[in-house]
């Protein structure tokens, strides 16, 4: 089964929902973090936490595994998902960092999954 076409349907300040003809994928941003919800017809498939990394936190417990460039968080979140295979199942960290002097974009996101690298 391939990546869904999904569309940005919602979006506001704490939450964002994405859809496809059969699956939704709901978003939301407490004080720190991302819960994900990924739902089938209105029924909760699985759910997820992401741990929002600040700059130097715990890196070498991650590697990167997509990164993003839009005009807001969520819209980065939907362009991570729509071409990233495997991307919700594995993704457990994000980033956030501004886009200084671009005008369309203005921030960029990191995506990580647990670092399956040896020390």
């Amino acid at each position: 089964m391939g990546i869904p076409d999904l569309v940005l349907l919602e979006e506001g300040e704490k939450e964002a929902i994405l859809v496809s003809d059969y699956l939704d994928v709901v978003l939301k941003k407490p004080q720190r973090g991302l819960l994900m919800y990924k739902r089938e017809l209105g029924e909760v498939l699985s759910e997820k936490e992401l741990i929002e990394l600040k700059r130097g936190e715990a890196r070498a417990l991650y590697e990167e595994v997509s990164e993003a460039v839009g005009q807001s968080f969520f819209h980065c979140f939907y362009l991570a998902f729509k071409y990233q295979e495997g991307f919700f199942d594995g993704v457990q960290a994000y980033s956030v960092r501004s886009v200084p002097g671009q005008y369309q974009c203005k921030l960029s996101v990191a995506f990580y999954g647990v670092n399956r690298r040896p020390n």
